[in-house]
């Protein structure tokens, strides 16, 4: 479950599926919107909801996340998985299955949507151009788990396989601004048992 704002109502996006469609529910009313869409095929679907905007994205098949504006009731874009660059290390020696999304996470302002693939690639769409437009990709680790913005949007935490990254979601290409690599630091004892699973930053991104 989480939480944003729409109208001045706090309501909660819930991923559950009412005829294979995500649906919306309005604590202080007691009324849920459904997401006019389906499910094109049977998977744990993701959603993601943002906190200024009344926007949620959910996958309707691994590789397509539908945008869908809650207050109008009518999903805005389909997002589909851009081609990556063949020259990733790794990446493309991976089944096409193995490039499913596996995390989302809007930017506390709205303007950006960042998503993570299994295999470890990263896009951000910029939501301010219509239709919205992939603003950057990049690729460094694999077994994604989660996807964390800093309160200002100036940067992205990744969670996965070897630790941390901190990107700049607006320069992905560049690579990782820094990151934590249990690896690195002598502390990588196998891949399950140093997995990070999610991660939070404090309010003045530090």
């Amino acid at each position: 479950i989480r939480d944003y704002k729409v109208t001045g109502v706090q309501t909660c996006a819930l991923p559950i599926c009412r005829n294979g469609a995500p649906v919306v529910w309005n604590p202080a009313t007691g009324t849920v919107a459904e997401a006019p869409l389906q499910r094109t095929s049977p998977f744990d679907a993701l959603i993601a909801a943002a906190e200024q905007t009344p926007l949620v994205a959910t996958t309707i098949n691994p590789q397509t996340i539908a945008l869908w504006d809650v207050g109008e009731n009518r999903v805005l874009e389909n997002l589909t998985l851009p081609e990556f660059p063949k020259d990733w290390p790794g990446a493309q020696f991976r089944e096409s299955s193995d490039h499913n999304f596996a995390a989302l996470r809007f930017s506390p302002q709205g303007d950006l949507l960042a998503a993570a693939t299994e295999v470890g690639e990263v896009i951000v769409w910029d939501l301010t151009s219509n239709p919205p437009r992939v603003l950057d990709m990049g690729y460094r680790m694999p077994m994604v788990q989660d996807l964390r913005f800093t309160r200002d949007g100036r940067r992205l935490f990744q969670t996965g396989a070897i630790g941390v990254l901190v990107w700049d979601p607006r320069q992905l290409n560049q690579g990782p601004v820094t990151e934590f690599n249990w690896h690195d630091r002598g502390l990588l004892v196998n891949r399950s048992s140093s997995m990070v699973h999610t991660i939070d930053c404090s309010p003045d991104g530090r």
